[in-house]
């Protein structure tokens, strides 16, 4: 079995996820935020025995797995990050498509595939960011935050799996197979597709999906203003003056899932972090982006 598998699942359905002793593992905190403090000492999660028995089931079957998938696509409101093995694809694409038109953030990662498999246009249409890797990985999801699967990658290819796969609806525990995802999945594969970014100007109220489609506008050359209203009621405006991420390469953070907009004000550069961030200056609730010389 996949260690990252077996660490993720003692993280999820043992004692583990009181303590979470990596920051590699960082819990993201709801509403798209990554601010997880560059240190090694152990975190705490208000994690229960209740909370697991409650937020997290087990799957075995090929066929429920995948159902759960399509269906966890098919309701994602803000967010999905997704990693499945290239013959599965095909069981998924309307429901990626359908999730890209309704302006959901998507990240695909493609297990099992070689770049020759890679042809043009590909994956255009059905994910804003996509990375494979040419060996098994485990088939995970994590949408809106709220809910996530981690399994071993031959449940979505057999129709029975021993291992089978965990399902959790308990937000810190989704964030955690998230950061597994962002930390040690989506950093050792090769991009292949990045979406073009959204026109400009444009409001989110997705924290990912804003410093997304900036660091595409950014690496274009594209000076962004921003326009930010901070669960403090604060409003901050400026010239974003640096992007602080690992979705496209090359990566731009200073440690293991930071995500962070500076904004460069008249008082001053100041950081901004997603909701709940502490290590940023301000949390964001809205962002608004337009081009500098609008």
């Amino acid at each position: 079995m996949d260690r990252y598998f077996l660490g993720a699942r003692r993280l999820i359905v043992g004692r583990g996820c009181v303590h979470q002793p990596q920051p590699d593992l960082t819990v993201l905190s709801h509403r798209g935020t990554t601010s997880p403090p560059p240190v090694t000492s152990p975190i705490t999660i208000p994690c229960t025995d209740s909370v697991i028995r409650s937020a997290t089931r087990s799957w075995k079957f090929r066929d429920t797995a995948l159902k759960k998938l399509q269906t966890a696509l098919s309701e994602a409101e803000n967010e999905a990050v997704i990693t499945v093995p290239q013959q599965v694809l095909p069981d998924i694409e309307p429901h990626l498509r359908d999730a890209i038109k309704r302006d959901v953030l998507v990240f695909l990662l493609v297990s099992e595939m070689d770049e020759d498999d890679v042809g043009p246009g590909r994956f255009r249409d059905i994910a804003d960011a996509v990375r494979f890797w040419s060996e098994d990985v485990p088939f995970s999801y994590a949408v809106d935050d709220e809910l996530a699967m981690i399994g071993e990658p031959d449940i979505l290819i057999g129709s029975y799996s021993e291992d089978g796969a965990v399902t959790v609806s308990e937000y810190h525990l989704t964030g955690a197979v998230l950061g597994l995802y962002l930390s040690a999945y989506w950093p050792t594969a090769t991009e292949i597709h990045v979406s073009d970014p959204d026109p400009l100007p444009k409001k989110y109220d997705w924290f990912r999906q804003a410093v997304f489609h900036a660091s595409i506008h950014h690496q274009r050359g594209v000076l962004l203003q921003a326009d930010i209203g901070t669960t403090d009621g604060t409003h901050i405006s400026g010239m974003v003056s640096q992007i602080r991420q690992a979705f496209l390469e090359p990566a731009t953070n200073e440690y293991t899932l930071e995500m962070s907009l500076v904004i460069e004000t008249d008082e001053g550069e100041v950081s901004v972090g997603g909701p709940s961030a502490f290590i940023e200056d301000y949390e964001a609730d809205i962002v608004a982006l337009r081009r500098q010389s609008d």
